[in-house]
């Protein structure tokens, strides 16, 4: 952050410049009255205040008199807050700088001592300086405010978009969190502090949220890292709290960069944990913990690069559950929502690690496979309707009928000259699905796709 001797090297205050204002002090106090009378017609014609309201005389003697000793930065700084309480823009503020600029140029023609008023210049150089300072952490302040609401307007419009409740604890530990980058701006500005501001790290609403939940979402290796950065946060913020109450606000700002730096660690962490929480519920189906229709879509091209990579089959199967509106409609949608879990864990627990399963919609599946011999697919189909057991799945459920299910399994065979675009593969893999429901049921059907996607009718098989 700023300080004087910086501005003193910035502006180019030299020692000449302090012995010309030595030199005629008693001149400048002398004439400081006139002055002052002069600025507060000038005042109530730019702005209808008078001159007392607008400006205080510590700080307009510091001007004039050139007093650089430690209370400069500290009534220069005072002098901003004030106009920005008054609602003062920086505009503004900047027009009375330069009016008593060229008061002092006038002022250094009347006496004629040209170095006198670039001495004068010079104080109303530093003083813009810290003035420009101060405005910018307001225009930072109520930025950092305006960033804050709108991250969480766009975690909660993400999330409704996909018609999912959004993490409200979480966001609101992100929201709490923000607040104390901007409290370390407010204390910086002299702005009143809520009462019930909360010191204690594992008290705040981060912190409980953390010990509810966000530890375990958090990997390992990054835990120390960002208990350290919130740690730190909480022992700046407190830091500065006492700083500001016993001496003036511009006492904080040595301690902001340091509070930036802290609260950005844990920012970015926190962020990183919404968009991957918004991914986890946008790609995985609520009830059953499946990867959703969209994560298989993004999959089965991946699928279909490494399959012509790789010279491998690729097959698509679908699986629906026999009579699943009768369970709902004589049980329930609870004990409908049951099989539908118990259904996935058990078709799930037959897979391979690289057979993937998703939850297509309703009660229909998708599987995604990978295979090196032609018609892999359907012996993957037999194996699975092999080991499946209707009968175990309903005793699991508590209920007396066997809950089966069709299935339809097509092959996308390695060596086609093109990629059958995807609405002709699952079209072909519904009308398989189709021949299974209407031919009773409880059973596979698996065909063979050519390189414009239509089932080859020599390689369809009923199991």
């Amino acid at each position: 952050m700023v300080n004087l001797q910086a501005i003193k090297s910035l502006v180019g205050i030299q020692p000449q410049d302090e012995a010309e204002l030595d030199l005629h002090r008693e001149t400048l106090d002398r004439m400081a009255p006139k002055l002052w009378a002069e600025l507060s017609g000038w005042s109530h014609q730019r702005y209808g205040k008078s001159i007392e309201s607008l400006m205080s005389r510590a700080f307009f003697r510091l001007l004039l008199l050139g007093e650089r000793q430690d209370g400069f930065f500290s009534i220069v700084y005072q002098q901003a807050l004030s106009w920005r309480q008054q609602a003062l823009t920086e505009t503004d503020s900047m027009v009375l700088m330069s009016h008593l600029r060229q008061q002092f140029v006038d002022l250094g023609q009347t006496l004629d001592a040209p170095r006198l008023a670039r001495a004068l210049c010079h104080n109303v150089d530093m003083a813009q300086t810290i003035l420009t300072a101060v405005f910018q952490l307001s225009h930072v302040l109520a930025r950092m405010r305006e960033r804050a609401e709108f991250e969480v307007r766009r975690f909660e419009h993400m999330f409704s978009m996909i018609e999912q409740p959004a993490p409200s604890r979480l966001i609101q530990a992100y929201r709490d969190h923000q607040r104390w980058k901007q409290i370390a701006y407010e204390l910086a500005l002299g702005e009143t502090l809520p009462k019930n501001l909360e010191l204690d790290p594992a008290r705040c609403q981060l912190g409980r949220w953390l010990e509810a939940e966000g530890w375990s979402l958090i990997a390992p290796e990054h835990r120390e890292a960002f208990d350290e950065a919130h740690r730190r946060v909480h022992a700046l913020g407190a830091q500065m709290l006492k700083v500001a109450r016993a001496g003036p606000p511009d006492a904080a700002l040595e301690l902001i960069d340091e509070m930036e730096a802290a609260s950005e660690d844990v920012s970015t962490t926190l962020l990183e944990m919404i968009d991957r929480a918004f991914i986890e519920v946008a790609t995985r189906d609520v009830l059953t913990g499946l990867p959703n229709r969209h994560s298989f879509e993004m999959d089965y091209h991946k699928a279909l690069k490494l399959a012509r990579r790789y010279d491998l089959h690729l097959g698509l199967h679908l699986l629906d559950i026999d009579h699943f509106k009768k369970i709902n409609d004589t049980f329930g949608h609870l004990k409908g929502d049951e099989v539908l879990r118990r259904f996935a864990m058990a078709i799930q627990s037959m897979l391979r690690d690289d057979d993937h399963l998703y939850r297509w919609g309703g009660e229909e599946f998708a599987i995604v496979t990978l295979h090196r011999d032609e018609e892999g697919a359907l012996q993957f189909g037999k194996r699975l309707f092999a080991q499946y057991d209707a009968r175990q799945l309903a005793r699991d459920c508590e209920l007396s009928d066997p809950i089966t299910f069709s299935m339809a399994s097509v092959e996308l065979p390695y060596g086609l000259e093109e990629v059958p675009p995807d609405p002709r593969v699952f079209a072909a893999a519904d009308q398989l699905l189709y021949r299974a429901k209407e031919s009773g049921r409880n059973q596979l059907w698996a065909g063979i796709l050519d390189d414009k996607g239509h089932l080859r009718e020599d390689t369809i098989h009923r199991v």
